[in-house]
């Protein structure tokens, strides 16, 4: 008689391996995913902010007022008086110079006005205001309807580049 010694792995053993890995994999992808959801919701203010309300057809204002507190209402009422930001974002309106930032006028809350530096507004239509935001040294552009985000490295660049789809849009008006 020939007596034959084969190794291999019982059944428990691989059912055991792969739940192990079917594990490691669940936790490790629905981990990068939330990380990386997290690190693009400020690159898309837009999308943050119409995830927060999650209303359709809803007014929705960005405040940030002179001490860099942000208030954000919908439909003219107060949502969050503590919206939070990243500490190293900046705001430009369109066409805003560095310099010669725009006033925006006055927020009352808590029986005070606060100084507001910039107004960001999401329109019952999808439509909002036209903005560049600087976040860790990248400029981002913000269009009224819905084009994508652009990432640029100097503020002058993401202005013009506004202003060109501003022309062009404005051409477009005339010629049909």
């Amino acid at each position: 008689m020939k007596s034959t010694n084969k190794s291999s792995f019982t059944l428990l053993e691989i059912v055991v391996v792969l739940f192990i890995m079917s594990l490691i994999y669940t936790v490790g992808v629905t981990t990068f995913s939330k990380n990386m959801l997290e690190k693009e919701a400020y690159y898309n203010l837009k999308k943050v902010l119409l995830n927060k309300i999650n209303t359709p057809n809803t007014l929705i204002e960005l405040y940030i007022l002179s001490d860099f507190s942000a208030i954000l209402t919908k439909n003219g009422t107060i949502v969050d008086d503590n919206f939070e930001l990243p500490q190293n974002i900046e705001f430009f309106t369109f066409l805003q110079d560095d310099t010669l930032k725009d006033k925006f006028g006055y927020f009352l809350y808590d029986d005070y006005l606060h100084e507001v530096v910039f107004k960001y507004t999401i329109y019952p239509n999808g439509s909002s205001t036209k903005a560049v935001i600087r976040i860790n040294d990248w400029y981002y552009t913000y269009f009224s309807y819905f084009e994508d985000l652009k990432k640029f490295e100097y503020l002058n660049e993401a202005q013009e580049y506004l202003l060109q789809n501003e022309i062009k849009n404005s051409m477009a008006v005339i010629n049909d």
